[in-house]
């Protein structure tokens, strides 16, 4: 059997990464490997397969190449981040702290370590009268759960806690059909993402909150400057709920289930019950998504309309200097250079493809 080079899935942008040669990265999340393309696209290696040896990836999150073009992959159910040297030599292991929780879905390597975030792992346990809690693994459960952006060293210790968002309110709650009983978490509808990118020098740049507020974070955690700037954020209207509940009925009518059940009538009763006990946000986010060029330029994907749709980039200095703004313009997933990006697309087949764009082309055709 000949691997297909030129098939992957389950791709995000924290699956994406580009080096100074304007190579390009892809985490295969369904191949459990890394596949790495020249400019040109043509395939040039392969990192990684399934499994939990050496050099195996079993449930690989977030991908990122370092400084000397070794590629790193964060790799939850083995428990370690696992880096590929580009010039032949053995694949070096870093195991996880104990109870480290969750790894983000992205990465960014450093000279002397890594940026990531490290999400706790929520369980359920159930009281003396019988009811059920929802509880934190591996921390104070008195403690208002966050999810902490760290930097931590080469061997995965803790340097600085850069930001601490609080975790999104989520919703216990309990489906029943065909005499079986799910508990479940549902996450609360219009939740402001945690939107996070770095700079070359380990400085970053996020937003967490519903307004369009960016923050400038340099290399240790302390806030610079934060940018503000229109629109504010909107009142969450029926329309806006009616929305998020379509797309939990195309994702049922897509056949992506709930629960793991295979019974057709019991897939129906349990997407109902979803329906009926979703919650939702006050207010509709303006930030989508940020990132930073190779330029050091942030690039902010702003929503003006439809609840979690690109309408607009803003593209601002550092100083919070706004550069200019582009419409009908792809907001990219991964820059390969100055002059290009990579969009994650999926064909008419939804066969999932990263389509390479010239930006000044871009630019001119729009």
């Amino acid at each position: 059997f000949a691997e297909d080079v030129y098939q992957f899935d389950q791709v995000d942008a924290g699956g994406l990464a580009a080096d100074a040669g304007g190579n390009l990265y892809i985490l295969d999340r369904q191949g459990r490997r890394v596949l790495k393309y020249g400019p040109d696209g043509v395939h040039l290696a392969t990192f990684g397969r399934e499994g939990e040896g050496p050099g195996e990836l079993s449930q690989p999150i977030s991908l990122a190449v370092g400084p000397r073009d070794t590629v790193w992959i964060t790799d939850f159910s083995n428990g370690r981040m696992t880096g590929y040297p580009q010039d032949g030599g053995e694949p070096r292991t870093i195991p996880f702290p104990d109870n480290a929780g969750v790894p983000g879905a992205q990465l960014v390597t450093l000279e002397d370590g890594f940026i990531t975030t490290f999400r706790q792992i929520f369980g359920f346990r159930r009281s003396a009268s019988g009811q059920m809690t929802m509880s934190r693994g591996g921390g104070d459960s008195d403690r208002e759960p966050t999810i902490p952006l760290v930097r931590v060293d080469r061997a995965m210790e803790a340097v600085d806690t850069l930001w601490d968002r609080p975790e999104p309110p989520t919703d216990m709650v309990q489906l029943e059909a065909a005499g079986r009983i799910r508990i479940t978490i549902m996450a609360r509808e219009f939740t402001p993402d945690f939107n996070w990118a770095a700079f070359p020098d380990g400085a970053t740049v996020l937003s967490d909150s519903a307004a369009y507020l960016v923050h400038i974070l340099d290399p240790t955690g302390a806030r610079v400057r934060t940018i503000a700037r229109e629109p504010a954020p909107r009142p969450t209207t029926e329309a806006d709920r009616e929305l998020a509940r379509q797309r939990v009925r195309e994702e049922a009518a897509d056949g992506i289930r709930i629960g793991g059940g295979p019974d057709e009538a019991t897939q129906e009763r349990l997407v109902q019950q979803r329906l009926e006990k979703m919650t939702f946000a006050d207010l509709i986010p303006r930030i989508v998504d940020v990132r930073v060029d190779p330029a050091g330029r942030i690039w902010v994907g702003v929503s003006e309309d439809t609840p979690g749709e690109i309408d607009r980039i803003d593209v601002l200095a550092r100083d919070g200097t706004l550069l200019g703004e582009l419409r009908n313009f792809p907001f990219p997933d991964v820059f390969m250079g100055p002059r290009r990006i990579g969009v994650l697309r999926r064909d008419e087949l939804d066969v999932q493809q990263v389509v390479i764009l010239d930006v000044e082309r871009v630019k001119a055709s729009g």
